[in-house]
């Protein structure tokens, strides 16, 4: 089955020493693997997309990467600074394209792969408080709310949002 339908046959598992590997659930054995230097910290996101590796590291280096055993470059194929203090990069299940990013004083952004290295979406600032006194980012995980433009954010401070995603960031099919 493809992406958010349903279990998914491989696991992408991110090592200290910047290697990716793919572990196959059905064999219970890893198959393959993939040097991604670069960047700073671990990972904070692993992804796949026809047929390319994504990755994004703490520094706010993400890259997309060919996903091939035969293919040795050490070069990504696209490299994007999606901001520091990184704590998360999520996938679109079903616009596999589409990344969000999100971390330490890093307002969440929407990213399309193929498209421009800039965001196609960033959170607004969340107004001050009942004290007029900023409001602190921390944004430690993100979910893509299946069929929906929405997506949700948890904060390192206990909060939880949902974000409304401008229309233009997905081209559906025609019905």
């Amino acid at each position: 089955p493809g992406p958010g339908r349903g279990r998914q046959p491989r696991i992408l598992v991110g090592c200290a020493d910047g290697t990716v590997k793919r572990f196959d659930t059905e064999e219970g054995i890893f198959q393959g693997q993939r040097h991604c230097p670069g960047g700073e910290g671990t990972f904070r996101g692993l992804a796949q997309a026809d047929g390319n590796l994504i990755t994004c590291v703490d520094s706010g280096i993400l890259r997309v990467w060919h996903d091939s055993e035969k293919e040795t470059s050490s070069d990504p194929l696209l490299e994007l600074r999606v901001g520091p203090e990184v704590c998360r990069m999520r996938q679109d299940p079903a616009h596999p394209h589409m990344v969000a990013t999100g971390g330490k004083e890093n307002a969440l952004k929407v990213w399309d792969l193929q498209g421009s290295k800039e965001p196609v979406f960033k959170a607004k600032n969340v107004r001050n408080d009942w004290l007029n006194l900023r409001v602190p980012i921390w944004e430690q995980d993100i979910q893509f709310l299946p069929g929906s433009q929405k997506l949700v954010t948890c904060t390192g401070y206990q909060q939880v949002r949902q974000h409304l995603i401008a229309a233009c960031c997905w081209v559906e099919a025609a019905s």
